[in-house]
């Protein structure tokens, strides 16, 4: 992340922007140490349904 904050400045930034999926907790507090705070919610829905998951079991007589 350092080597990312230098280089950005090197090019002239005045901001980094990261996108983080809500559920890796992990990542957003890694950020948030690091001095990244939250600054919009980026929404969405599906205009399609899901696909349909089909799983597949096979015994091939393995206890």
């Amino acid at each position: 992340m350092r080597a990312a904050k230098t280089s950005a400045q090197a090019r002239g930034a005045s901001e980094i922007h990261l996108e983080v999926w809500t559920f890796n907790v992990a990542a957003i507090a890694l950020y948030a140490e690091l001095g990244y705070a939250v600054r919009s919610h980026n929404m969405a829905k599906s205009l399609t349904p899901a696909p349909e998951v089909t799983t597949q079991v096979h015994d091939y007589g393995v206890p």
